[in-house]
């Protein structure tokens, strides 16, 4: 006999890029804090379904990754 646990494992993940003075960026990577598309793609899904209203998302990045991440209201809204 055997039992299945089914989970789901949210972690933050942190990609350093290092890059040479001097060298300009594309567009998409000049702020300091670029989110990644997980992120992007949970914020469009559980907006556009209804599920957190756009203004709480940022409280639910902070809660679900221990404080970790809490884009701002205006990261969220582009």
């Amino acid at each position: 006999m055997s039992k299945w646990i089914v989970d789901i494992d949210i972690k933050t993940v942190y990609t350093e890029i290092r890059y040479p003075a001097g060298v300009r960026l594309t567009p998409e990577l000049q702020p300091e804090v670029v989110y990644g598309n997980g992120i992007k793609a949970l914020t469009v899904l559980l907006e556009q379904e209804g599920v957190i209203a756009i203004k709480r998302l940022s409280d639910f990045f902070r809660m679900v990754t221990g404080d970790l991440l809490t884009p701002s209201k205006g990261t969220i809204e582009d």
